[in-house]
């Protein structure tokens, strides 16, 4: 049996959301801090050298989040509610309730936070993939000079059509 037998099957109840909602502040305040480092690499490089650490980070964590939300919702089917928040109002009040709506608050301000950051984060990239497409569509624009002829050619590149950096990339 479970060391927890002893208790009411409501305070059971209150402590599972409770576990549930501390858990989501720990996974929560994990991605928030991915998402300040990866927001804080993408402002110094706008290049996006070094942002591959960062995203890992970030997916370790969401995917940390992914598993919580699972658990979550398979916690909301068994007890019949569409929220945390209406499973703790479904039951008694009691002191164990107020920690445990004072909890859910708390963790409803940090998803806020973190989607404020998140919005922050894809910005900053979508200006580094337009950084990257400039670079990427000025390389494949210029045209060689007709000096050039790439290594074992006999004809200046120009000449025949083509892009610098078409060919032997």
């Amino acid at each position: 049996m479970p060391a927890s037998s002893n208790l009411m099957p409501e305070e059971e109840r209150l402590q599972a959301i409770a576990a549930l909602l501390k858990e989501q502040l720990l996974c929560g305040t994990e991605a928030a801090k991915a998402v300040a480092q990866l927001r804080g690499t993408l402002q110094q490089n706008p290049s996006g050298k070094g942002v591959g650490a960062d995203v890992q980070a970030l997916e370790a964590a969401l995917q940390k989040l992914g598993a919580l939300d699972r658990r979550t919702d398979a916690f909301l089917a068994a007890a019949g509610a569409k929220t945390l928040i209406d499973a703790v109002k479904a039951l008694p009040p009691s002191p164990l309730a107020e920690g445990v709506n004072r909890l859910a608050v708390r963790a409803a301000q940090q998803q806020r936070a973190l989607q404020v950051a998140v919005a922050s984060a894809k910005e900053l990239l979508e200006k580094s993939r337009g950084f990257i497409d400039f670079h990427v569509n000025l390389l494949t624009q210029t045209a060689a000079s007709d000096t050039y002829t790439p290594p074992g050619g006999t004809e200046a590149e120009l000449r025949r059509g083509r892009r610098m950096f078409d060919a032997n990339v």
